[in-house]
């Protein structure tokens, strides 16, 4: 969805329009981020409650790489520095369809400047 919908804002000349903008700096936003991930396709844990180191699995391997594929794609390269505000920054600004942020960010994008204001959900 992140991809066609840029495209098509892309095509109605919104040229720097992208799909989807997270943390993606090497700092604790991007481990929230690869924890989630990793989760969502049933990566299990880093290390188990017995002490078995498990990330080396199918699944987490998946959901990095889909993650990796993103950027350039669906996410723009600038992304790899983004920490809350800059994923925040772009978005507020109209200029991404989706964000992954912390609940603050919702008040902000409700704000009496934000250009996504009411449009977001």
């Amino acid at each position: 969805m992140p991809a066609r919908i840029k495209d098509a804002e892309r095509a109605e000349g919104k040229d720097n329009m992208q799909g989807y903008v997270f943390q993606g700096r090497a700092y604790e936003g991007l481990t929230v981020n690869a924890l989630e991930w990793v989760a969502s396709f049933g990566g299990g844990n880093i290390v188990e409650t017995d002490g078995e180191i498990s990330i080396n699995n199918e699944h987490a391997a998946e959901a990095l790489d889909l993650a990796a594929s993103w950027i350039g794609d669906i996410s723009p390269n600038g992304v790899l520095n983004y920490t809350e505000e800059e994923a925040r920054g772009v978005f507020q600004s109209g200029g991404a369809v989706f964000m992954r942020n912390w609940p603050y960010a919702w008040s902000l994008a409700q704000s009496e400047d934000s250009d996504v204001r009411g449009k977001v959900g």
